[in-house]
């Protein structure tokens, strides 16, 4: 599961139903973000949006390392 709580929160657990273990894969690499939605890609790794800056992180579980993609939403529009 991923929590998407307010700062320091946005800790990535997952739990293992054969050992009944919950393990913490720590924060992603950045400050200031929530968690908005994640989704498994086909590189098995999780990829994860964040608010309010519009990051894509990545969570690689084989390295146990984490990848910030950098802002993947468009530049604001000011008149």
């Amino acid at each position: 599961n991923y929590h998407g709580l307010y700062q320091p929160g946005n800790i990535l657990q997952s739990w293992s139903p054969e050992t009944r273990k919950v393990i913490s894969h720590g924060f992603p690499p950045l400050s200031g973000q929530r968690f908005v939605s994640a989704l498994w890609g086909d590189d098995d790794k999780l990829y994860l949006g964040t608010h309010p800056f519009g990051h894509l992180v990545s969570f690689d579980p084989e390295h146990d390392q984490w990848a910030d993609h950098g802002c993947q939403a468009p530049a604001p529009i000011i008149p």
